[in-house]
């Protein structure tokens, strides 16, 4: 649980589209309507996990304006360096299947802390979809009683698997998706990508553009080409693709559903029959993928597997009783979670 910088090259300035909605909250906050709980929610969650980044470094900055802080004050250079002691951020821990009741205490014991730099102290729950009903339980004292000094920021892209509880007592803010223009401007100008690794960047992250800096800044580009290339050209006859074993469960299921949600499109639009087959695909590996994402752990050979002989059906006549069986088979997978 630890504060962390904006980006590499912080202070970011923020994208042009979410510019309008930090002002905004300074300004309500200034007035006295901004509450001390915001839910931010996005389909990409590294946008929420910027937006939320960038509203903390504004509102730890006392000389913040036009959606910025300014970069300069030690309040503003401790952000960037990830040492605020004002601001921590609790994130589900790794090989952990959620957030736990003790990370959701020790947030809320540093709220009640006098701050060190100003006024205000920053907690952000990143994914708070991910809580377990005792860790969102343990934070409502604090969204009902909050101190003076204290905001919740908490990032979503499932808000309906946030308990009605949580999500009553706090404000609810959706991020705009960006247009194609300025997600390309921006990538081009702010982030310094040429015109093809933007397209192949964004193209590869469904149009999510945080998500395509991330793809871009960890070297994934080509691998993730070629995993959406092996969907395409895959035989039948020849058994998964051996890129499919060398790649995380939950990168080939996140490639596998964008490639299942847009050929379900293109055979919708074309009026073909298969697009409902694509669509049942779509869902089957939505539901593999949300267990993966919520800490399951199957082995890897028999993912592929299963995947696979679920993919290679598609459209066959018998594709109705693969995928049922497929659902059913998640219990011999290790996915019940």
């Amino acid at each position: 649980m630890t504060a962390e910088p904006v980006s590499a090259e912080y202070p970011a300035k923020p994208p042009v589209w979410l510019v309008d909605h930090l002002d905004q909250w300074r300004q309500r906050r200034v007035s006295g309507r901004a509450g001390h709980a915001l839910i931010v929610m996005s389909q990409d969650v590294e946008e929420a996990s910027l937006f939320c980044h960038l509203l903390a470094a504004q509102e730890f900055c006392a000389e913040a304006s036009d959606g910025s802080a300014c970069g300069q004050c030690p309040s503003c250079r401790a952000f960037g360096q990830g040492v605020h002691g004002d601001f921590c951020v609790v994130r589900r821990s790794d090989g952990k299947v959620s957030i736990g009741i003790d990370q959701i205490r020790q947030a809320t014991q540093a709220l009640q802390q006098t701050p060190l730099y100003g006024s205000i102290k920053v907690v952000l729950i990143e994914a708070a979809d991910q809580m377990t009903l005792a860790a969102a339980n343990s934070l409502l004292k604090i969204l009902e009683e909050p101190p003076g000094n204290a905001l919740v920021l908490l990032t979503t892209a499932a808000m309906w698997q946030l308990p009605p509880t949580v999500r009553s007592r706090c404000q609810r803010l959706p991020l705009p998706p960006p247009t194609a223009d300025q997600a390309k401007h921006w990538l081009e100008t702010e982030r310094g990508m040429d015109a093809e690794t933007a397209r192949r960047a964004l193209r590869l992250a469904d149009g999510k553009v945080i998500s395509a800096v991330m793809l871009e800044r960890e070297g994934a580009l080509s691998l993730y080409e070629a995993l959406a290339l092996s969907f395409d050209e895959t035989d039948p006859s020849l058994g998964p693709p051996p890129i499919w074993s060398k790649v995380s469960a939950a990168a080939l299921l996140e490639a596998l559903l964008l490639c299942a949600e847009r050929r379900g499109r293109e055979a919708v639009l074309g009026r073909q029959p298969i697009g409902t087959d694509w669509l049942r695909l779509h869902s089957c590996l939505g539901e593999l993928y949300d267990r993966v994402r919520r800490g399951a752990t199957p082995a890897q050979d028999i993912l592929v597997a299963e995947v696979y002989r679920l993919y290679r059906n598609c459209g066959h006549e018998t594709f109705d009783s693969a995928s049922s069986r497929f659902l059913t088979s998640l219990g011999r997978m290790d996915l019940t979670v």
